[in-house]
């Protein structure tokens, strides 16, 4: 196996490889946080009867 052990670099397949993983996992990450935000904002905002009706819970 000669990749990354030529020179240290990997081939073009391989970099298209990564660069597409990175891309995804970030963007991932931002879908993530996105729905938890959106989560807490509208638990936030519109408290709803398994919580108490209150903001934050209580005992919190």
């Amino acid at each position: 196996i000669r990749e990354a052990a030529f020179e240290g670099k990997h081939t073009s397949v391989v970099q298209e490889g990564l660069r597409l993983g990175m891309i995804l996992f970030i963007v991932s990450e931002v879908m993530f946080f996105f729905a938890f935000f959106w989560a807490f904002f509208t638990s936030s905002l519109t408290p709803v009867f398994n919580i108490g009706g209150v903001w934050p819970p209580v005992g919190i």
